[in-house]
């Protein structure tokens, strides 16, 4: 591993991987951009594929009341789901489960997953993907 200095900090070569040893984003600066699940959630993208390894997103979104991100899957990629407020719920598999502020969830690769805001409220989730180990 070599470290390197740079202007913004230290990079670190992991397997041809060059990471700033230090980001920093502010939130309310990031743009607002849709969920390709739902154009009617947005969310702001703190990092990015490529910022860290293995790390294919981490963002928050918000979903207006009675929207919905479809049921979906990913073959290849670990997401967790933090609810940070309102109320909603999450599908896994079939299976519902209630959600309000201060709840998580670790979607494995290939779980069937849906969120909707059952709520008179935004639903605010922070949402880390993880790319499946190769």
């Amino acid at each position: 591993m070599a470290i390197l200095p740079r202007q913004v900090g230290w990079t670190f070569d992991l397997r041809h991987f060059t990471l700033a040893a230090m980001l920093q984003r502010v939130l309310d600066q990031l743009p607002i951009l849709p969920v390709s699940h739902n154009p009617a959630v947005s969310k702001r993208v703190l990092f990015a594929r490529g910022e860290a390894p293995n790390i294919t997103q981490i963002a928050r979104s918000t979903f207006p009341p009675g929207e919905i991100a479809p049921g979906h899957s990913h073959a290849d990629m670990w997401e967790v789901f933090i609810f940070e407020s309102g109320a909603g719920e999450i599908a896994i598999d079939g299976e519902t489960h209630r959600v309000a502020g201060g709840a998580a969830f670790l979607v494995q690769p290939g779980e069937t997953h849906e969120i909707r805001n059952t709520g008179s409220e935004p639903l605010v989730v922070t949402v880390i993907g993880i790319a499946e180990a190769r």
